[in-house]
């Protein structure tokens, strides 16, 4: 075989690999966008039935919170939620354990959030921590790294499953 045979060779290889990775993005965006559509609906099912709330704290020298090592906190955000996905795991930035149940909330996004602060109220999910998305390039609505393929599928599972539990009631 003589260098041009290896260069058409390696031209074929190069060609492959750069569609392969064009249909990766692609298929990649549409999971993206259904996942954002199945997200929307059922919050739009969901709002009728009753939900907890989710509130993002950040540390202030002010705050009127107490939060994790006697810090002060001010509440960041605040969003009603329904809860998917309910678990224990460690965080991935400081390797403490926390439960870190996975959220739907009002913005029609999922997160999963670890519970520093202790609530008294049910249904209400309080964190310091920076939540992580649900999807494809973030947190797993499984406890062990699932296969990724198919991801929408979970999460359509999931919903489908938090959608019956709360037009009963549970």
């Amino acid at each position: 075989m003589g260098l041009d045979d290896a260069i058409a060779a390696a031209r074929r290889r190069a060609e492959w690999m750069d569609t392969h990775q064009r249909q990766e993005a692609d298929r990649q965006d549409r999971e993206r966008k259904e996942a954002a559509e199945l997200l929307a609906e059922a919050v739009r099912r969901l709002v009728p039935y009753g939900s907890g709330t989710y509130a993002r704290m950040r540390r202030s020298t002010f705050g009127r919170y107490r939060g994790p090592g006697g810090h002060r906190y001010t509440e960041a955000e605040r969003q009603r939620c329904w809860l998917l996905v309910s678990r224990q795991s460690t965080h991935p930035q400081n390797g403490q354990w926390y439960d870190s149940p996975i959220l739907l909330v009002e913005n029609a996004t999922a997160v999963q959030v670890w519970l520093d602060f202790q609530s008294t109220e049910p249904d209400q999910y309080i964190s310091s921590l920076e939540p992580k998305a649900v999807g494809l390039d973030g947190a797993s609505l499984t406890l062990g790294e699932a296969n990724r393929k198919g991801w929408v599928n979970e999460l359509k599972e999931h919903l489908a499953q938090t959608v019956v539990r709360y037009e009963r009631g549970q």
